[in-house]
């Protein structure tokens, strides 16, 4: 609680853009680094000179203190840090006449007391969207091609899916892990295919036929972690590439319109998505076998289907500017997203989650932001079926069928300079792990961040 107090405190340090100037050199030197874009500053010039060679070294770090202070699995604490790392590469000031060319290669350490998921609450979502094992791994290694002025663009490497498609720009300030990537596509893969922290082999292409509309298709390795089974030993360090017909393939599209983007544009601004993905190999049937019957009363196999098509929809749309027509972002904005897939293979297959977004709400935080969001997870009525019947027919002590999980959080993150930002975070658990077996959590949370 110590540890929540003193971040609390925090937020009463002005902003960067509202600190003063100070006359003398050696203060100015000071504030010029308090305002800089990263802790370690330019590093003599040489960070500047790199750059001009379009080398871009980047590093960050979060770290995490959640409480969970009534309700899921135990009351308890937990803490987690990431530590991101890497370096982007343009060839073009090298390589004159390669142009629209880009390299990312980088890495992730990774660190947890306990999972704040498994261990406190044991919610479906995960309370925090840093989550992963402990260790280095291998993270996002990619080669980009824009063509034809940037209206096609060619990804190819160890990529994320979730780095580009089924992504909401509002909800991205919430912690909560269902606001990234969301439940209709973790809980309903065969498979962990590449989203955070597991990037896999993959490719992606981008058509943009005008400024306001866009078109993008990829294909991925079908199980990031090489393994059938989920664990982590398949693939511990992210070097192991594999690719199989046995791991099968994750293909997604999305379609997109940006509303109100061009140059001229004087109204709120927008983007809406709409996207379907599809996963090879079998999916078992959740409730009926080859012969139509329930499979846990037959004790038959469930039947199967080759394949799982999943589809999505997807807004963010400011509502009010505090400046209308002005770059500046301050404001009021909303978003929401809609995931769906067929309730025969599907154990959630029916996700909505939205909210509201607030840029610059208190007076001279222009930069700070306030986000406010709610994610509902629906259980499939077959897989509700099959629990009934194993409970009534084989004995199954199942107390309680899953019905759906329920989150609403609060967040608010204040920059203390352009490198450092502060965020407290408080979150709500209806039915942690998707029934009301578990009581209901409240999780207190606080996020720093710092740019090197």
């Amino acid at each position: 609680m110590l540890r929540l107090a003193l971040a609390f405190a925090l937020l009463m340090v002005p902003s960067a853009s509202t600190t003063d100037a100070v006359a003398p050199d050696s203060a100015s030197a000071a504030g010029d680094w308090w305002q800089g874009a990263n802790v370690t500053g330019d590093w003599f010039g040489a960070r500047s000179g790199i750059e001009q060679a379009g080398l871009t070294p980047w590093a960050e770090y979060t770290g995490e203190y959640w409480r969970d202070t009534t309700g899921g699995l135990m009351v308890g604490e937990a803490y987690m840090h990431l530590f991101q790392f890497g370096v982007d590469w343009c060839p073009e000031p090298l390589i004159p006449g390669w142009r629209g060319a880009q390299f990312r290669f980088s890495g992730i350490q990774a660190h947890q007391t306990r999972s704040v998921t498994g261990t406190l609450v044991g919610d479906l979502n995960g309370v925090s969207n840093l989550e992963a094992p402990n260790g280095f791994r291998l993270y996002e290694t990619w080669l980009q091609q824009s063509f034809a002025d940037g209206r096609w663009t060619v990804q190819l490497g160890n990529l994320l899916v979730d780095e580009s498609f089924a992504a909401t720009e509002f909800g991205a300030l919430l912690l909560n892990g269902g606001f990234g990537w969301s439940q209709f596509m973790a809980a309903n893969t065969r498979r962990l295919v590449p989203a955070y922290p597991f990037p896999a082999p993959g490719i992606r292409v981008e058509w943009q036929p005008t400024t306001t509309t866009y078109l993008q298709v990829g294909a991925y390795d079908g199980d990031a972690l090489d393994n059938a089974d989920g664990e982590l030993s398949g693939n511990p360090d992210g070097i192991h590439f594999h690719l199989g017909g046995s791991q099968g393939v994750f293909a997604i599209a999305e379609c997109g319109y940006r509303l109100n983007q061009a140059p001229d544009d004087t109204g709120p601004p927008g983007i809406y998505r709409l996207g379907a993905s599809y996963q090879s190999g079998p999916f078992d049937d959740l409730y009926y076998d080859d012969y139509g019957e329930s499979f846990v009363v037959s004790g038959r196999p469930p039947r199967t289907f080759e394949g799982d098509v999943l589809a999505y929809l997807a807004v963010d749309q400011t509502l009010w500017r505090e400046e209308p027509g002005a770059d500046d972002a301050q404001g009021l904005g909303a978003f929401i997203r809609l995931g769906a897939g067929a309730a025969d293979r599907n154990p959630f297959n029916l996700v909505v989650d939205g909210g509201l977004h607030y840029q610059g709400l208190l007076p001279g935080r222009d930069d700070d932001a306030l986000a406010l969001g709610c994610i509902y997870v629906a259980a499939s009525e077959d897989r509700r079926r099959q629990e009934r019947d194993d409970r009534d027919f084989n004995g199954v002590p199942i107390t309680h069928l899953s019905d759906y999980e329920l989150v609403l959080e609060l967040t608010y993150a204040a920059w203390i300079t352009p490198w450092w930002y502060v965020q407290p975070d408080v979150q709500w658990v209806a039915h942690p792990g998707g029934s009301a077996a578990n009581e209901d959590a409240w999780i207190i949370g606080l996020r720093t961040g710092l740019t090197f």
